[in-house]
């Protein structure tokens, strides 16, 4: 993603996910928004895990323990991949202990449900992103266009050295080409007809 677009997103993740915490970077403000995004999410997904931590890591947790894992699983793997989506190096900003929680769901029932819960919420954040530099792209064409249409009009009425055609009307020109055409056609016909005298 261009550097210019930036801002924009930004003002796009607030103005769908709330007010962010932290604004001033791309990267700050995806992970702001990647935490709010998963708060407003949370309760779709987290019943379905309470149900299939058998035979996990996460069977001997409380529920407060299980949900403060899943929490922040999903907020650092969903920014870590709109970061990856935007061309940002996620790998700069996140350690390897950001996602040591994700160990926990060692089953493939809990391992779906954070990929899954993880894919959605990212989605629609992702799917803001693209709308918004889609458009910005578009506005950049339509300034393009017209930036280039000017470049292709007609110069205005300059005079041409010492032929200075603006001085004749049109129509008169198109009448002086016409005879000049019959003078010509008459010549020609004459140097070809045979002369009988």
């Amino acid at each position: 993603m261009k550097p210019e677009y930036e801002a924009d997103v930004i003002e796009t993740l607030e103005a769908t996910f709330g007010e962010l915490s932290e604004k001033e970077t791309l990267t700050q403000a995806i992970l702001s928004a990647a935490s709010n995004a998963v708060t407003d999410n949370l309760t779709d997904y987290l019943y379905d895990l309470y149900g299939c931590r058998e035979g996990s890591f996460l069977e001997e947790l409380d529920e407060f323990n299980v949900e403060v894992l899943y929490r922040n699983a999903l907020v650092n793997s969903v920014a870590f991949m709109m970061m990856s989506r935007c061309g940002i190096e996620s790998t700069t900003f996140f350690e390897p202990e950001d996602f040591q929680g994700i160990h926990n769901f060692n089953t493939p029932d809990t391992a779906t449900l954070l990929g899954t819960a993880t894919s959605a919420i990212a989605e629609m954040g992702l799917r803001e992103i693209a709308s918004t530099v889609l458009n910005l792209q578009r506005l950049e064409r339509e300034s393009f266009g017209r930036e280039k249409n000017k470049i292709r009009t007609f110069a205005k009425d300059h005079p041409i050295g010492d032929n200075n055609l603006r001085a004749i009307p049109f129509c008169c020109m198109i009448r002086n080409f016409r005879l000049y055409k019959r003078k010509c056609r008459r010549t020609s016909l004459t140097a070809r007809s045979p002369k009988t005298r």
